[in-house]
């Protein structure tokens, strides 16, 4: 029993998330990883999990509600130092959009992640539910590098701190080495002949051939003034929804659209070239 248990009745638990159909929601927000960031999801396996977070009202002190005993609970996921200074390991919640129960918080960087959760939101649920998406380098070679540092810190109200005087604060806090296994190669499946581009797939192919045009406008070469005009026609044509017209100007791209793009990093444009 760890000292959560043992003084708040919370029980946090990981599960891995392996399943193709519970995965296929990521897709989207891995696109707009990509989309966002200098970012190519091909180098990285993804590792996706669920917290939850488990809140026995029996417990011993059952006569005194959640809320009057937790002021808040606060999750932090870490990095292993070594794996920050080479950027193996990375969070990038703020871009893939997870979703947070109501009333929770976050503070968030590529390799720190806290999620706050007041008492007052525990105090009237069993369980409580969030994500957490870890991209892993292929370069990390080492199993057992493959791991966070997961703590659980739970802070008391004054009133039940007073009745645990004994106790001291790191024995509020359970600390979690999280293995990560059985990688996911996330891949980004694009459309088909037959299928036509989505609302959210149009918007992050304009994402995308903006920052194109600033790439290749921003060499100041004038054998790029073609390609230059035929980003912009691509543009107006993604604007308009024109699939077409869109992808007839992506094909003409010459090569110097083309190298840029790669070495942006501009996952949908390359494959819609290839189409």
């Amino acid at each position: 029993m760890t000292n959560l248990e043992k003084f708040f009745g919370i029980k946090v638990q990981f599960k891995q998330i392996l399943d193709p159909l519970e995965l296929s929601y990521l897709k989207t927000k891995a696109l707009n990883l990509t989309a966002l960031t200098n970012f190519n999801i091909e180098n990285f396996f993804v590792y996706v999990h669920t917290m939850n977070i488990h809140i026995d009202h029996r417990h011993f002190a059952h006569n005194v509600e959640l809320k009057d005993r937790i002021k808040e609970l606060e999750v932090q996921f870490c990095v292993n130092p070594k794996q920050v200074r080479k950027g193996q390991i990375r969070f990038y919640n703020e871009i893939a959009d997870i979703d947070l129960p109501q009333g929770v918080e976050e503070s968030y960087g590529d390799t720190q992640l806290i999620k706050y959760f007041p008492g007052t939101l525990l105090n009237d649920r069993r369980v409580l539910k969030t994500e957490l998406i870890t991209y892993i380098d292929k370069s990390l070679a080492r199993e057992s590098h493959k791991k966070i540092k997961v703590q659980v810190l739970a802070i008391p109200q004054k009133d039940y701190q007073d009745k645990l005087s004994k106790a001291k604060r790191d024995e509020f806090k359970t600390s979690i080495d999280l293995k990560l296994t059985k990688q996911v190669q996330l891949t980004i499946n694009f459309p088909t002949d037959d299928r036509k581009l989505s609302e959210q797939e149009y918007h992050n192919t304009l994402i995308e051939l903006n920052k194109l045009y600033k790439g290749l406008e921003a060499q100041n070469n004038n054998s790029n003034k073609e390609d230059l005009e035929l980003i912009l026609n691509a543009i107006r044509a993604s604007e308009k929804k024109d699939e077409s017209s869109l992808k007839t100007y992506l094909k003409n791209f010459g090569d110097g659209a083309f190298k840029t793009a790669k070495e942006i990093g501009l996952p949908i444009i390359l494959e819609l070239i290839k189409k």
